[in-house]
């Protein structure tokens, strides 16, 4: 029986990891997948323990079965499984840890992406229960499990999930394992396991995402656009296009007035260029926050798609598509774009007082310069913004700057330091989005400001929600990045310059004293306004704390209960003279590591105790029991008071001192109760 129990907690144990894939995927249709091959690993290894045959047969064959009908049940052929469920089971387990390693997060659930944990989870359980049911060995069966916790680890990457229940629930498993496997050992024993319990959680949020490796890093691009058209120098011929195209069409909120299709960070001196990492995408992200945007294409040609914001869902992708790890950009190696909806929601940065607050963000590739940049575009820089307060402040100054200008699109294509320098200093060229975009950019990071170029399209003239974008709408604008902020947009040419000053403070009113006799009225639902208190996002620290508070709760919890367990049953056991008193003799004995077969004799176990202790009180006691068992009339009061009187004794034989480590470990101890189950 206690074989069993055993085998239950290693394979709950890997049922642990599963946990960490909370994150992974966008939702958790995987969880019932992956507990599904765990427990029927479990079970084809007990079958195949008592087998003592096939182990490595049944283990294959168990698992190319359950996998075929669980990852690819579209590829089964009148309910059982065809030549393609076996090539597309076979490709899942060669490629996909690698599709793993490139997607975008959180991912769609599919048979490719669940291959890989399928089988470490099949793998780990079947070894470990067999390890668990064949041999003695006590710690070599939590192998499996923990190495699968640590690849899923390092499978689930740096994602915004400090995994702590899945820690928490794997390290109290292995503990319980542990205390049940080692029943015959000393009971420091069971205290070092709880030492290790304590230990891993509070070292359990040291798991955060923060600062985690990503074996993602090491991967290649695998959305390759470096062959497409710079987006920056299409927009003069877009807005020569006579007459306008029809682009595409977009659903949105009043508060999205533009859709962004690629975001320039590097620059040469000569062009701007991206750096983003295009990892894969599903059909869709999951996120709540931001505005709800739809989007038809018409006649874009790629591979950028346009979005709002930075994007934190996603749905309705039908063709190959790539994310950047910043959620900013959206790309399609699709041919034909051609009919493509797809519904997403993004988050932009509001206009208010926090900006005049807010600080630029620390990013010293943001702030780079070609080495030949023109010294006087330098001081004309500062000398703009050296007299403004704030950094937000000085973005805006260089912006107003540039808008005073007469924009013309006449300009020569083009944005390298000769022509930017033609149309801020010299002003031989008046320029338009495409320099005056290009222009603030080199102006902010020439005085420390994170800055990129964005490229887009305005979206104007709605009919109802509803806006039409054509190659007219096509537009340049500056980000800048502020700490806490997010990606602030600065337009350059004027036309919608009034839209980026934060609204003026209203006056303060001096509001009368309240009168006691009739307090505020309640605020009444559905007046239009959000009176909530603003939301602070939760800090590392104070999760910590929670965590370590949640583990000493648990940890109190398990010993309570142990103790008032045993205090109950031994007040049960005084109504039951003599053979309670044994029972508690016994439970004495396997305290200290003396656990005799069930069907040993009371005079066989007396002398394992005198062996393995030196303890005579067993000895005396013999007698009495036997009277009980076998003749309990001729039992009295006073035999039951000397039963008890003798477990007393052997307490004393025990544990000479009355407060000593060892008595209160006894008195810890579970494994009295487990025996008395069975286990």
């Amino acid at each position: 029986m206690r074989d069993l129990v055993c085998a239950l907690l290693i394979a709950l144990s890997v049922a642990a990891s599963t946990l960490l894939y909370r994150s992974f995927f966008a939702t958790t249709g995987y969880l019932w997948i992956l507990l599904t091959v765990t427990l029927c690993a479990a079970a084809l290894a007990a079958v195949s323990a008592r087998l003592r045959w096939g182990a490595g047969i049944l283990g294959v064959a168990g698992f190319t079965v359950l996998a075929g009908y669980l990852l690819f049940p579209a590829s089964l052929g009148s309910g059982l499984p065809t030549i393609r469920t076996a090539h597309d089971l076979g490709h899942a387990l060669l490629s996909g840890w690698s599709r793993m390693l490139t997607i975008a997060l959180p991912a769609d659930v599919s048979g490719i992406l669940l291959a890989t944990p399928a089988l470490l989870s099949w793998s780990a359980t079947f070894v470990a229960v067999l390890l668990t049911l064949r041999t003695r060995l006590r710690l070599v069966p939590l192998l499996p499990p923990v190495l699968t916790f640590i690849i899923s680890l390092g499978l689930t990457g740096a994602q915004p999930a400090a995994h702590l229940a899945a820690t928490a629930t794997f390290l109290v498993v292995a503990v319980v394992y542990l205390v049940i496997r080692t029943a015959a050992v000393q009971p420091v024993g069971a205290l070092i396991a709880v030492a290790c319990l304590a230990l891993g959680l509070s070292a359990a949020p040291a798991l955060s995402a923060e600062n985690r490796f990503d074996p993602r890093a090491l991967r290649p691009l695998p959305v390759d656009v470096t062959e497409a058209a710079n987006p920056l120098s299409l927009i003069k011929p877009q807005l020569k296009t006579e007459p306008a195209q029809h682009l595409f069409t977009v659903r949105t909120t009043p508060e999205v007035d533009r859709m962004r299709i690629a975001a320039l960070d590097q620059y040469d001196g000569r062009r701007w260029t991206e750096s983003h990492t295009y990892r894969p995408l599903g059909t869709r992200l999951t996120g709540t926050d931001g505005q709800h945007t739809q989007v038809e294409i018409a006649a874009l040609t790629g591979p950028y798609l346009p979005v709002s914001g930075t994007i934190t869902a996603l749905t309705g992708l039908t063709l190959p598509a790539g994310i950047d790890t910043g959620r900013d950009t959206l790309v399609s190696t699709a041919p034909m774009l051609r009919g493509l909806r797809y519904e997403l929601t993004g988050t932009s940065p509001r206009r208010d007082d926090r900006l005049d607050r807010a600080t630029p963000a620390v990013t010293p590739e943001l702030t780079r310069l070609p080495s030949d940049m023109p010294a006087d575009m330098t001081a004309l820089a500062h000398r703009i913004t050296d007299d403004k307060p704030t950094a937000y402040r000085k973005a805006l100054a260089l912006a107003e700057f540039l808008a005073e200008r007469t924009a013309s699109t006449d300009t020569p294509a083009g944005h390298s330091l000769a022509a930017l320098r033609s149309t801020v200093i010299t002003g031989q060229e008046p320029g338009y989005a495409e320099q005056r975009a290009a222009a603030f950019t080199v102006l902010a990071r020439s005085i420390g400001l994170p800055a990129r170029v964005a490229v887009g399209y305005r979206l104007q003239n709605p009919v109802g929600d509803r806006f039409t974008v054509t190659t007219g709408n096509a537009d340049a604008w500056s980000e800048v990045d502020f700490q806490g902020v997010g990606w602030v947009p600065f337009d350059t040419t004027g036309q919608y310059l009034g839209t980026q000053r934060p609204p003026a403070p209203e006056p303060p009113i001096v509001a009368p004293a309240p009168s006691p006799q009739r307090p505020a009225p309640l605020p009444q639902a559905g007046d239009g306004q959000d009176r909530r208190p603003e939301a602070t996002p939760a800090q590392p620290v104070a999760g910590a704390i929670w965590a370590g508070i949640g583990s000493g709760a648990l940890l109190l919890a398990l010993v309570g209960s142990v103790v008032t367990a045993k205090t109950v049953r031994r007040r049960r056991r005084r109504r039951r003279g003599v053979l309670g008193a044994w029972s508690e003799m016994t439970d004495r004995l396997v305290e200290r590591g003396v656990t005799a077969p069930w069907s040993a004799t009371t005079s066989e176990i007396a002398e394992l105790a005198h062996h393995s202790l030196a303890v005579s009180t067993p000895r005396a006691a013999t007698s009495l029991v036997d009277m009980a068992i076998y003749a309990p009339h001729l039992t009295s009061t006073s035999d039951a008071e000397l039963a008890w009187t003798l477990e007393d004794r052997l307490r004393a034989e025990l544990y000479p001192q009355p407060l000593s480590l060892r008595r209160l470990l006894s008195t810890l101890d579970p494994r009295p109760l487990l025996r008395k189950a069975g286990i």
